[in-house]
């Protein structure tokens, strides 16, 4: 994923220099008006979710529709997240860095915990669930629960991801055996 917004704030954020960061300083070292950058990050607190959006992309693209055909609902959605987290390997000292600086920012949290939810349920989606709105309701804020425990695990693991994919796996399928909402 070569991308110059991605490449820069991450290379600041692995120096250590997240507090530093401002979108004018950054507009101007990777060359790109502010207003432009604005539209894909428009505060220091959206650059995961940006990445997050980047990533999502990914992920979506790299299971097809036809792949998925018959496979079961948790199934598909483990993958995606073991796919993430995969994907995500490459820059896990940078999103360290910056969820240990920005996460006593109230606001970087809820920011972040939206999108997470959106990404869930894009996931959802690709994983053809068709189940009432306030089922799938639970199912996300279920499957948030099971990410946010896994994604903690996986910033702290090496880059095997063994341990975070477990907790993902166990979650999930304690989700399946005691509710009926992958059904």
């Amino acid at each position: 994923m070569k991308n110059k917004i991605l490449d820069y704030f991450f290379k600041q954020a692995e120096l250590g220099n997240w507090e530093n960061i401002s979108l004018d300083k950054a507009s101007k070292k990777i060359n790109l008006d502010l207003a432009s950058l604005k539209q894909k990050v428009p505060s220091k607190n959206h650059f995961l979710v940006y990445y997050h959006q980047e990533v999502d992309k990914l992920v979506m693209n790299s299971i097809s529709d036809e792949e998925i055909v018959g496979v079961r609902t948790e199934e598909i959605i483990l993958e995606l997240f073991m796919i993430k987290l995969e994907i995500m390997n490459r820059n896990k000292l940078a999103i360290s860095n910056i969820i240990n600086e920005s996460f006593k920012d109230p606001l970087f949290t809820i920011i972040n915990l939206k999108n997470t939810k959106k990404s869930i349920n894009s996931f959802l989606k690709k994983a053809n669930i068709k189940t009432s709105a306030i089922r799938q309701s639970i199912l996300v804020k279920l499957l948030l629960l099971s990410w946010i425990m896994a994604y903690r695990k996986w910033l702290y693991e090496g880059e095997d991801n063994s341990k975070s994919n477990s907790i993902l796996d166990k979650s999930i399928k304690k989700i399946q055996k005691n509710t009926s909402l992958f059904d």
